[in-house]
């Protein structure tokens, strides 16, 4: 009895044993199916964050996989991508490009329906203006826009950013989309907070306001701690009207003949600031005759000190061309030149070769985004330009046309004039082109902007929808300009063939 009573409970042991193991071994694909579900998880959640650009929450979806798992590799490479900025990370490589007398290569690619310059946009806690340039193969429109303390304004293909002060301490984010056909793209928006200051503080947007001779109107921002006022007006031409924080002054026309000059002064907390303010007059002082229309413009260029250093070292300037950016180029006598270090390399060097053979330049242009081109001797030209205009110069080449100069704008719009022809890549250019060389005769140089153009003719300047400070300028100076060149940020470069100069960069 005893035997079988044992031979029992060692059977009902071993069941119990065989139970607890296989429960055991269940719990434990259990709990690894669980980890495996959860990585699996958080990675399409992080996928969907970095779409969304939301990349701060992807890095905490991803921090909790390595947390998980440490060398979970779809992780690592989701978390670079987010330190990116939303770019793929590759390794680098190094691009062999072949160039010619007439071409260079270049490596950016055009498949994208839309396209900005800048998916990024950071301001201070006193706020300003930001402006970026869309490229599209099609319309494209604002499909989500900022929430109230965002300001947006299109123009063209350039979009502004207007992002009022923020009061409070904490950060702020925002975002806006735009849209061509099916494809949509997001542009970030992140503003730092204000940081308590017991001393107060008055700052302006602008210092220097420039008119017109027919007026306008343009607005700087206030940003202070303090309550701020107008403690002195100005003249009975100007009008001044406070918006919040904005204040916009409306300018009359000038019929004085000549140019004037006025200001008025901002004061907070014993802090005072002056705005200039300087209005063209009708004619200019060197007698040459003027005449367009301009626009109030935003001053968000990066400066060009290398290339006024050089200027003031020469004492003069023949020619040159700048970009938004910083990068740029100028030349004084047959062809000594200053670069910046920023130019493309192919157009640096093309410019070193001629300068060794010691042709003369007769034209230069540059865009941030890839295009450029020399004019030198009588029709001799290099460069990586749009192919309808590729297609112009070579013919203008063969027919030994005489090539005065070509101008390229950012987003691909261009001008070139030879002794014979006049030709640009869109209506409204060319139907200006037609108009100064009607008004003013022989057309000897132009350049064009992605929103305006200026073409310097034997008897006249023509210029359309240009900074207003470019035409104080012009009205300005005592030498009869050969050349202009200019952004729409309000840079710019006057020259001529004496080598005397005028300049804002």
């Amino acid at each position: 009895m005893k035997l079988s009573h044992a031979i029992i409970l060692i059977a009902l042991l071993t069941g119990q044993y065989a139970s607890l193991a296989n429960a055991s071994t269940s719990a434990n694909v259990i709990c690894q199916f669980d980890r495996s579900t959860m990585i699996k998880q958080k990675l399409k959640k992080a996928q969907e964050c970095i779409n969304n650009g939301n990349f701060s929450g992807a890095k905490n979806y991803l921090n909790g996989v390595l947390k998980l798992d440490p060398n979970n590799a779809k992780a690592k490479e989701l978390l670079a991508v987010c330190n990116n900025g939303g770019k793929p990370v590759t390794s680098p490589r190094s691009n062999s490009s072949s160039s010619n007398t007439n071409n260079s290569t270049r490596s950016n690619s055009t498949s994208s329906a839309i396209s900005v310059s800048k998916n990024e946009l950071s301001f201070s806690a006193y706020g300003g203006t930001e402006t970026i340039t869309v490229s599209s193969r099609s319309t494209w429109s604002i499909s989500v826009n900022t929430n109230s303390w965002g300001h947006l304004t299109k123009s063209g293909n350039t979009l502004t950013l207007k992002v009022d002060a923020n009061s409070s301490t904490t950060s702020r984010t925002d975002y806006f989309k735009l849209k061509s056909g099916s494809q949509e793209i997001r542009v970030n928006i992140t503003q730092a907070g204000s940081q308590y200051n017991s001393s107060p503080y008055l700052n302006v947007s602008k210092t220097a306001l420039f008119f017109a001779s027919d007026g306008g109107q343009e607005s700087i921002t206030i940003s202070s701690n303090n309550t701020w006022k107008i403690s002195t007006n100005t003249n009975s031409w100007g009008h001044l009207k406070q918006e919040g924080n904005t204040l916009t002054l409306s300018v009359d026309a000038n019929y004085t003949g000549s140019q004037r000059t006025d200001y008025f002064v901002l004061s907070a907390g014993g802090i005072e600031k002056r705005i200039n303010i300087t209005q063209s007059q009708t004619y200019a002082k060197n007698g040459m005759s003027m005449s367009g229309t301009t626009r109030a413009y935003v001053d968000n260029a990066k400066a060009l000190s290398y290339l006024t250093t050089s200027i003031k070292g020469w004492n003069k300037c023949r020619l040159g061309a700048i970009t938004e950016n910083g990068a740029g180029v100028v030349v004084y006598g047959v062809n000594g030149y200053s670069t910046t270090g920023n130019l493309n390399s192919f157009f640096v060097s093309k410019i070193k070769e001629l300068n060794n053979q010691k042709e003369t330049f007769k034209s230069l242009a540059a865009t941030n985004y890839g295009y450029y081109c020399i004019v030198y001797g009588r029709n001799g030209w290099y460069g990586y330009v749009p192919e309808r205009l590729k297609t112009i110069l070579s013919q203008y080449n063969s027919n030994k046309e005489d090539i005065y100069c070509v101008s390229i704008a950012e987003n691909g719009d261009y001008v070139v004039i030879s002794d014979k022809h006049l030709d640009a890549s869109n209506t409204t250019d060319m139907s200006n082109l037609k108009k100064a060389s009607e008004k003013y005769g022989h057309v000897k140089y132009a350049c064009v902007t992605n929103r305006g153009l200026v073409v310097v003719c034997e008897r006249g300047v023509f210029y359309s929808n240009i900074p207003t400070n470019l035409e104080v300028a012009l009205k300005s100076i005592t030498f009869r300009p050969d050349k202009v060149v200019f952004t729409d940020s309000g840079t710019y470069l006057i020259t001529n063939e004496n080598e005397s100069y005028n300049y804002n960069m």
